[in-house]
């Protein structure tokens, strides 16, 4: 499975953040001790330009509005069902120290699962 590892800056989620911050400028930009060869950081930002993929901080606004914590990291990976698709794959710190992990389809942003200890209590009621 091919992971592109978008993320991993500890950045506080709230809708304000998310929409007065454009994430993907600073998830996209080169950073020291990426392993993800340069082609594929253009690879994905053509493809967000594009439009075949939504750009990172579409999904981080989502998860904001809904739940309580801070994103640790995030990845772009192939689905494991269909090659020609991907799926980014967000883990959220919650306020009690558990990890969520969250799925979403990168072409249109669907919300596919989210899994871990202490989705309800994390849950923006």
């Amino acid at each position: 499975m091919r992971v592109i590892r978008l993320h991993r800056h500890l950045c506080r989620i709230s809708t304000a953040l998310a929409l007065a911050v454009p994430v993907a400028l600073t998830v996209f930009a080169p950073q020291p001790g990426l392993a993800d060869p340069p082609g594929d950081r253009r690879a994905l930002r053509e493809a967000v330009r594009e439009g075949r993929v939504v750009p990172l901080s579409r999904i981080v606004a989502w998860i904001g509005e809904r739940y309580r914590g801070r994103v640790i990291e995030a990845e772009l990976e192939r689905d494991d069902d269909d090659d020609d698709d991907m799926i980014y794959v967000v883990d959220l710190l919650t306020e009690a120290g558990t990890v969520l992990k969250f799925r979403f389809r990168a072409s249109d942003g669907a919300f596919l699962e989210v899994a871990g200890r202490g989705i309800e209590a994390a849950r923006i009621r």
